[in-house]
């Protein structure tokens, strides 16, 4: 999970909030991680950025496409 740690501090440190989709937040054991459900992603989020294989980014996907949530691999 330190990819996932990098990429957050690194958009944290240019101003964008960061949340966390709750299995993920679990996982990175950040006490002070946002998490939220992949619906309340769909409608709060400007865009999505999924970290790991092929049927994670899938399966987002399936969940983020009625909303219209940009999405990057």
């Amino acid at each position: 999970m330190g990819s996932v740690l990098e990429l957050a501090g690194f958009l944290e440190d240019r101003g964008h909030r960061v949340v966390f989709e709750d299995e993920t937040a679990r996982d990175i054991q950040r006490p002070d991680a946002f998490s939220v459900t992949p619906e309340q992603i769909g409608t709060r989020a400007d865009l999505a950025i999924v970290v790991r294989g092929d049927g994670t980014m899938l399966g987002i996907a399936r969940l983020l496409a009625s909303y219209g949530v940009p999405l990057i691999g």
